[in-house]
């Protein structure tokens, strides 16, 4: 219904809201995997183990550009002010700083996350209302 990120944010009109969820969703994977291990449900913790992987797998197949590295749009239309297709960049802070935290990035995608996350801090950023951030702003 709303977003699940940084919804007060200055630039979260440029952010992918299901990127954030499928980012989310990957932790929850991971939780109920441990907790089926705890419980001693082997069987489940492989089940969750095998849809962690195929949705880690979607995640970096739907939001990380081949090319580039950086984030980039899945076409889902959050608002009606919105009409974003498939590849738009993102690039926003919270659309690396997330998926990195909550394990959406693939092994070979998690350096070049980071050094996008770092050029998102240290650049001026575009503000939802049109208006510059400095350098060094937290966007989130």
């Amino acid at each position: 219904e709303g977003p699940l990120g940084d919804w007060l944010g200055p630039e979260q009109g440029r952010n992918d809201n299901t990127l954030l969820w499928e980012a989310y969703f990957l932790l929850d994977l991971d939780i109920v995997r441990k907790a089926a291990l705890v419980l001693d449900k082997n069987t489940d913790a492989q089940e969750f183990a095998a849809l962690h992987a195929q949705r880690q797998q979607f995640f970096n197949a739907t939001y990380v550009d081949k090319q580039t590295k950086r984030t980039v749009h899945s076409g889902f239309r959050q608002d009606a002010n919105t009409n974003p297709q498939p590849g738009d960049l993102v690039d926003t802070q919270a659309s690396y700083v997330l998926p990195l935290a909550l394990g959406g990035y693939a092994p070979e995608n998690q350096a070049p996350a980071v050094a996008n996350l770092l050029a998102t801090i240290t650049r001026e950023n575009k503000l939802d209302n049109g208006g510059t951030a400095p350098s060094y702003s937290l966007m989130t």
